[in-house]
């Protein structure tokens, strides 16, 4: 299904893999995914110019998965990074995002911007993020085009120095929903100047669920991400945020609502070449394959919240139920309300969603606000074309629907000509001289809030004065 979106909407592009596994997508495949996804969200033109400094903020939170349970929180501050034992694989791992699907973004960057910097800045969760950067493949070799990976591990001159000159200080003032900020940081966040003064902003995220935040996104990615270790670290030897920044669910929604809105990005991609559930390192399955979601997908959007939000659907995750999701897009940084966003390329939402398993066991029951936002209806609305007519270009259809429906979107072939959020029984479009000129069928998509999908076709009737 390919598309264009309806006026005012915001867009997400999904492009979903022929491949039956995540490890059979092949290197030139990835490319050209990369560069769908983001063509069809509507590209970088305008994003990025010539001469600019641009960041790319991947999520690399650690080279390990942490299976098992409780135990694995424990062994998160207390076990080897880099065990053989819990080592991921460079490609379609799951947990961190495919260094391929950045050398396609660097390369797109590099069309627009042949003379300006781009840098790859990460602050890993677990491990040091120099050697994550190594052992996920984030090197010169495999992605040339890159000025600098930058390790926001090291940024200040020293552990908790908020007067250091590396550092940007943003006071929020009201606009703050975080209440518990430790007394050494002032009621203040802070960024490495480069990254906080970057020109552009681009946040790669994965596909995953979270036992803290319900899900991670191209938001959490940066929201938490791109936190400097020496400030936000647990001690000087741990860059840890969890323990500085309550990671509990009404204040881990706050501080990602809050440090997001500081600085908010410009461009967002997810990479669920695999997917991973349990997340965001397989807490609380048993093996690393169990975590394996197997998603064979792509996401793009010029609008973050909306990325998330089409993200949070197609993991499981009531969008709705996410406060800083729902917060942000009260502030109008982006778009959470699905009858206002219009979903891109080849595969629709409903044919590509997974329900994603949360920890069960004492592990879920710790962290059991996230597994409520779960929602449990995966059926999509009725709905019937009870006429289609074309009279003088304008394309008239009245339809049945359900109470479920919050937007359909009318195709005449494969074009789509209309969305609307609401008044679905009487749908009324004008069309091109080509499409009206060529129009002999229409379909008709009815989504509930969900984005779970009802579906007719129907032939249509024009006057022979046509």
């Amino acid at each position: 299904m390919n598309a264009h979106g309806s006026e005012g909407n915001a867009i997400v592009s999904l492009i979903r893999s022929s491949a039956e596994k995540a490890e059979d997508i092949g290197d030139d495949e990835v490319r050209q995914m990369v560069r769908d996804a983001v063509g069809l969200a509507g590209g970088l033109d305008g994003i990025v110019k010539d001469g600019q400094f641009v960041v790319i903020k991947p999520n690399l939170i650690s080279a390990r998965t942490l299976l098992g349970g409780i135990k694995s929180v424990v062994s998160m501050y207390v076990g080897d990074p880099y065990s053989e034992r819990t080592h991921i694989p460079e490609k379609v791992n799951g947990l961190t995002v495919d260094w391929r699907v950045t050398k396609a973004m660097v390369e797109l960057i590099r069309e627009l911007n042949p003379s300006g910097t781009v840098a790859v800045m990460e602050s890993s969760g677990d491990g040091y993020t120099g050697t994550n950067f190594k052992e996920l493949g984030y090197t010169d070799e495999n992605i040339p085009g890159v000025d600098a990976f930058l390790a926001l591990d090291d940024i200040a001159h020293d552990f908790r120095a908020i007067e250091s000159t590396d550092l940007e200080v943003v006071d929020l003032g009201d606009k703050q929903l975080y209440k518990k900020l430790p007394k050494f940081l002032e009621n203040k966040y802070y960024f490495s100047k480069f990254y906080y003064h970057a020109d552009v902003i681009i946040s790669l995220a994965c596909l995953k669920n979270h036992m803290n935040a319900a899900f991670t996104g191209a938001i959490k990615n940066v929201g938490i991400g791109a936190m400097p270790g020496k400030i936000y670290g647990t001690t000087s030897h741990n860059i840890n945020r969890a323990m500085t920044i309550d990671h509990s669910w009404e204040p881990i929604n706050a501080f990602i609502h809050d440090y997001y809105l500081a600085r908010p990005v410009d461009f967002a991609l997810t990479d669920g070449l695999q997917g991973l559930a349990y997340g965001p390192q397989g807490q609380g399955a048993h093996t690393y394959d169990e975590a394996k979601m197997n998603m064979r997908l792509l996401l793009a959007s010029r609008d973050p919240v909306a990325l998330d939000a089409v993200h949070a659907y197609t993991v499981g995750v009531d969008a709705e139920k996410v406060p800083y999701l729902t917060s942000l897009s009260k502030d109008g940084l982006g778009v959470v309300d699905t009858s206002r966003i219009t979903v891109v390329g080849n595969a629709r939402v409903d044919e590509v969603k997974k329900a994603y398993p949360f920890a069960k066991g004492i592990l879920g029951t710790i962290y059991k606000e996230p597994a409520k936002t779960r929602y449990d209806d995966f059926d999509g609305p009725s709905v019937s074309i009870d006429t289609a007519e074309l009279i003088d270009r304008e394309l008239s259809v009245t339809l049945s629907t359900d109470a479920k429906t919050a937007k359909v979107e009318l195709y005449v072939g494969e074009q789509m000509v209309g969305s609307f959020a609401d008044n679905f029984g009487q749908l009324v479009c004008p069309l091109s001289h080509e499409i009206a000129g060529n129009a002999s069928e229409i379909t008709v998509y009815a989504y509930d809030r969900y984005l779970n999908c009802g579906h007719q076709t129907a032939a249509l009737k024009v006057p022979v004065t046509q």
